[in-house]
């Protein structure tokens, strides 16, 4: 399991990172930004996960069990995979 606080300190994470700490997979992520249920800012064609607004949607207890706030999803057929070209 990989706690927010095991991330390294920047302001933002990659969707790939918040996927990590949200112990959801890639593709979920990403349909989860589409949605607009993970926080995220576009920079170019980068998306980034703010980091305070994932503490804020985990809450106080995310050390320990991170919420998913309902963002697992079994193969969502509306959400094809998505390339990302962007490294961190």
């Amino acid at each position: 399991m990989t706690a927010l606080a095991d991330m390294p300190q920047r302001h933002v994470l990659t969707i790939e990172e918040a996927a990590k700490v949200l112990r959801i997979g890639r593709s979920a992520a990403y349909s989860g930004a589409r949605r607009g249920d993970i926080p995220t800012i576009r920079v170019g064609r980068c998306l980034r996960v703010p980091r305070h607004r994932l503490e804020e949607m985990l809450g106080p207890d995310n050390e320990h069990e991170p919420a998913t706030n309902g963002l697992v999803s079994k193969g969502d057929p509306d959400h094809a995979p998505v390339e990302h070209p962007c490294e961190p």
